[in-house]
Formats: structure tokens, C-alpha cells, sequence
């Protein structure tokens, strides 16, 4: 089965965190829904196959990383204490932030957003887990398939680096033909900017996901496209992050292809880098304790109700602690669109930044 086109794949986006881990692209893109030869592990062996070709089944899980502690923080990284959701007006826009609030009185059905619910609202729709590596079609897997094999007690025998449900045609909004869900949380209030909206939904590139990941599953160390910011609310679970500043505080060299300065690998052993260089569970374990960084970074877990944000600029890495239900957004706003403009005249889409440009111009969104 192939998801309906509703556009092609923004060449902004293209060599985002999609390439760096098994995780869900545009859903403008056609997916592939894996068949039901050999039942489920039948089903989730070819899943696999498609988003990880260079990986052989048994490479999967040698490495028993499911029975392994997980490293403690580094001395020399900071943790991010938890705050009250702040305003507007009162955030800082420029240094992560960890913000408390409840989703039950923010988002009009955070019900929507259990394990229970989404499985009997949506258990046999089908997510994307990944990208089939020669065509980009959209890898898919029914939402039932996916908590069985999530769920399934694997202490001696789970997965090193899991496949993680990371769709983004769940969420976005498409007038009435909108997905209840896209209705069911909202924007946290320090966060009521998004300058990408006046692109136009047919233009502007995918901007929110729902985020689906078993243990040890995760997003590889990468800094988000285009100098967009990003938001996380957890729903349930835990998620561990790991953040490293980017050179200039400001963000301007730290841009997805530039040099960050600082190695968060370990050079010794290049063929396992390109191994496992997606693998955030790998990385943890194997490089996270010899990177070397310039500065500070910051190492904590996030807790079901709690929002999460990165600057532009900043590197970070997440993993799955549990199983684990989050929404995330990335956005433009006034701290970072002028990096942001930059970072899309340099891309392959130079008419839509310049319309894009004047478009903002137009609102007085842009000085």
C-alpha cells in the first residue's frame, strides 16, 4: 500500500536527522506498507531490511545493549533542572530549556495521546518507521505491528537500536481533511511564533511529528535544518537527552554541514562509524565517554509532562529510556529567522526562500 501524495519531499529537509536514524520522513513521500509473508516477525524482519540494508538481521541485537546499564552522565556535562512552562515573554530563546506543565488542562484531548487510545483509534493505521534506502519511499508499519513488537519482553534477545515510529503526516494540519490528533494538543504558550506558516502548507517543509519509540530506540547526534528551533512534550515514558552548544552562541557556525569544532565520535574506529553511525544506543555506549567537546553540555531525562527545547545550533542526541509517546515541532520565530533565511538561500530551493522572504516582509515579520 502507497500513502496518498500530497507533496514531494522538501530538498531543504533532505539529509535532515532522516538520514542519521530509522525514523519517518515527509509523508508527502510514498510509503511502503511491508506485507504480511511470515507474520509478524516475517513482517518486521523485511522493516529491517528496507530501512537498514547494511545491516544483517543478527547485527540487529549483537551486541546485547538491551542488558547493558546505561552509562552515567560525563562529569563535565550539566544537567537541566525542570521549570514552570514559562511566556513569551519570559523565555529564553537562546539556551535549552526544560518546562513542566499539565498536559490534561493544555492540550484539549491529552487522552488522545495514550498508548491505549492511539491503539484503538489508530492500531491499524499505518506509521512511518523508516525509509526504504534506494527509492525514499516511506517504510510503514501498522501501529498494532509496532507496540508488539515494541512491548514484547526482549531481555535476551531486543534489539540493539529499535525501529521508532516517527510520522509526520499523523499531525499536520490539512483543513478538513486533518487528522482528529493534529486538533488534540497544542503549541506550548513560550512558543506562539512560526514563520514557516506563511510559506504555505504546500511549500513549507515538514515541521511536527508524533514520536513512538520503543527502549533504546532514539535520534542520533545531529543539529535540526535550516537553524530551526525545536519543542518535545512527552507524553509518557522517559526520553534521555544530550546536548552539545554550537561554536558561536549566536548559532552562525553551527549549521547541519559545517565543522561543530568538537568530535562527538571516537575517529579510532572508522568502519564502526559508518556501521552504526545512526544508532543514538551505539554512541551512548561506545563514544558518548571519549567525545570531546569545547564547552559544557548538558545530559538529563525528560519526564512525561515535560517540554523540552533546542536552540538552533545546538547538537543533540535522544534516546528511549521506555517505551515512549512525544509530539515535537520545529519553528521559526523572531530570535532565528534571519539564520534561517540564510540557511534557505544556501539550499536547493532558492525561489521559495526569496518568496518566503518576502512574504515576511509583507507581515513585518522580518526587520
Amino acid at each position: 500500500m502507497v500513502r496518498q501524495l500530497r507533496q514531494a519531499r522538501h530538498p531543504i529537509f533532505s539529509g535532515f536527522l532522516f538520514s542519521l536514524s530509522p525514523i519517518g520522513r515527509s509523508a508527502g513521500v510514498a510509503a511502503l506498507a511491508v506485507t504480511n509473508n511470515g507474520g509478524k516477525r516475517g513482517i518486521i524482519s523485511e522493516c529491517k531490511r528496507l530501512v537498514r540494508p547494511e545491516w544483517s538481521l543478527s547485527q540487529w541485537s549483537e551486541r546485547k545493549l538491551c542488558n547493558k546499564q546505561w552509562p552515567a552522565p560525563r562529569e563535565d556535562m550539566d544537567k537541566l533542572e525542570v521549570i514552570p512552562l514559562p511566556s513569551a515573554q519570559s523565555i529564553d530563546l537562546f539556551n535549552p530549556g526544560r518546562f513542566s506543565h499539565n498536559l490534561d488542562e493544555s492540550w484539549p484531548d491529552a487522552d488522545a495521546f495514550s498508548l491505549q487510545r492511539l491503539q484503538s483509534d489508530y492500531g491499524a493505521q499505518e506509521f512511518s518507521i523508516g525509509t526504504e534506502d534506494e527509492t525514499g519511499d516511506d517504510v510503514t508499519l501498522t501501529l498494532d505491528d509496532y507496540l508488539s513488537y515494541a512491548s514484547i519482553d526482549r531481555d535476551s534477545d531486543g534489539d540493539d537500536s529499535p525501529l521508532y515510529i516517527f510520522d509526520d503526516w499523523i499531525l499536520s494540519p490539512d483543513g478538513d481533511d486533518s487528522c482528529p490528533l493534529a486538533n488534540a494538543y497544542s503549541i506550548p504558550r513560550c512558543f506562539p511564533h512560526d514563520f514557516m506558516a506563511e510559506m504555505g502548507m504546500d511549500n513549507r517543509p515538514p515541521f511536527c511529528w508524533l514520536l513512538i519509540g520503543a527502549p533504546r530506540s532514539g535520534t542520533a547526534m545531529h543539529i535540526d535544518p535550516t537553524h530551526t528551533a525545536a519543542w518535545n512534550t512527552l507524553v509518557s515514558g522517559k526520553k534521555r537527552w544530550i546536548l552539545f552548544p554550537p561554536i558561536c552562541q549566536d548559532g552562525a557556525a553551527a549549521d547541519q554541514n559545517d565543522d561543530p569544532g568538537y568530535s562527538v565520535i571516537d575517529d579510532d574506529d572508522q568502519d564502526d562509524d559508518e556501521l552504526y553511525g545512526d544508532s543514538v544506543n551505539h554512541w551512548i555506549h561506545d563514544k558518548y565517554k571519549t567525545a570531546t567537546i569545547p564547552d559544557k553540555g548538558i545530559d538529563f531525562v525528560q519526564m512525561p509532562g515535560e517540554t523540552v527545547y533546542v536552540p538552533n545550533g545546538w547538537r543533540h542526541a535522544v534516546i528511549n529510556l521506555e517505551l515512549s509517546v512525544a509530539v515535537t515541532h520545529n519553528f521559526v520565530g523572531p530570535h532565528n529567522v534571519q539564520l534561517a533565511l540564510k540557511s534557505m538561500k544556501q539550499s536547493d530551493d532558492l525561489d521559495l526562500a526569496l518568496e518566503w522572504e518576502d512574504r515576511l516582509r509583507q507581515k513585518g515579520l522580518l526587520l
